[in-house]
């Protein structure tokens, strides 16, 4: 496939121009527009990537076009990027290439957690021993009972998302379903 895009561009006469067909374009800008949309409050890393999202889609849309050029009949110069082009070139930058960024709230929690994990560490608490807390004493102790109980699980599943907690289930099953507890990663401790 790479090699047929050399090839043209070496036959051709003078630059090859990839231009977007209006559906493309249309693609494009709702990408633009969602864009806008994203949280004002980014932190550097984040706000960097977001940055980078409009040239970063229209190069991997150019990419996969050409890509879906080359795999066909390629009889003429490349056609103009589509809408299917666009709509996969956004679908990889945000569904594959993009981490998972907490949000600054997310920080906050993360710093919370932490420093409840770190507290019940010291305290030696007779449940749990090491970094591990259950859900009720990140309530309780880390989020100082601002949030509810789904809330919580909520904040926790998207902390685990990130990358920031992890959950960890008890072996020892009493009456019910086995206890879950959380364990902070070390190296995501804010400070």
């Amino acid at each position: 496939m790479l090699l047929l895009i050399e090839e043209q561009a070496r036959q051709s006469a003078g630059p090859l121009v990839l231009s977007f067909e209006t559906s493309a374009l249309d693609s494009f800008e709702r990408f633009l527009e969602g864009l806008h949309r994203e949280p004002r409050h980014a932190e550097s890393l984040e706000a960097a990537w977001l940055a980078k999202g409009p040239g970063t889609v229209a190069r991997l849309a150019a990419v996969l076009e050409l890509l879906g050029w080359s795999g066909g009949p390629a009889s003429g110069p490349p056609g103009p990027i589509g809408r299917d082009a666009v709509e996969a070139a956004v679908a990889l930058w945000r569904d594959y290439f993009r981490p998972a960024w907490p949000s600054p709230r997310s920080n906050r929690a993360a710093r919370r957690i932490s420093s409840a994990t770190h507290a019940v560490s010291c305290a030696g608490s007779r449940r749990e021993t090491g970094r591990k807390l259950s859900g009720e004493e990140v309530r309780c102790g880390g989020l100082g009972r601002t949030v509810n109980a789904g809330q919580t699980a909520e904040a926790l599943d998207r902390l685990e998302a990130a990358g920031v907690v992890r959950r960890v289930r008890s072996a020892t099953v009493r009456k019910g379903r086995p206890a879950e507890r959380w364990e902070v990663n070390p190296a995501a401790l804010l400070k």
